[in-house]
């Protein structure tokens, strides 16, 4: 069986820009979404402009409260969450037939034969962050070569090749 090329990509702020695209906040104010943990509302997603004045994910929003008191505040949707995260899956598709869900956040894609499309891999990928900051989606994508030995019993060995922006 032949070497993989696998791309994962992650969107860091997937619940805010979810949130932002939703309603046409404004993008200069500071947007969280929390959710109920352990009697505590807890950061599950935030906006860039949130991570810049201190505000992170895990944070409690009493915390970020107290740093920035001017938030944007949403109860998290995981099911809405879900959903926006298989549309993007369905667009992504675009660029390769084999893409797949990963975690919450996130998506993996096989671009083995796929990148002499776009004119190699290291175009491939730019052309795809620039796809989704065209719809509003901070990406970051790192890339890995998997290589399965013994068709009988696969073990996959991966080796991080590199990681943009």
């Amino acid at each position: 069986m032949p070497n993989r090329r696998i791309i994962a990509i992650w969107f860091p702020y997937m619940g805010a820009e979810r949130i932002l695209r939703k309603t046409q906040h404004n993008l200069r104010e500071p947007i969280v979404v929390v959710t109920n943990k352990s009697q505590s509302e807890i950061i599950t997603s935030l906006c860039s402009v949130a991570q810049s004045k201190g505000i992170f994910a895990g944070q409690s929003l009493r915390d970020a409260s107290a740093i920035c008191p001017n938030l944007f505040i949403k109860i998290q949707n995981s099911h809405a969450e879900n959903q926006f995260l298989k549309g993007i899956c369905r667009w992504s598709s675009k660029f390769s037939p084999w893409v797949a869900i990963e975690g919450d956040t996130g998506l993996i894609m096989d671009i083995t034969g796929c990148s002499h499309l776009f004119g190699g891999e290291n175009k491939m990928i730019k052309h795809i962050l620039l796809a989704y900051d065209e719809i509003g989606l901070t990406s970051k994508i790192g890339l890995s070569l998997i290589h399965i030995s013994e068709p009988t019993r696969p073990l996959y060995i991966s080796y991080a090749v590199f990681c943009l922006k």
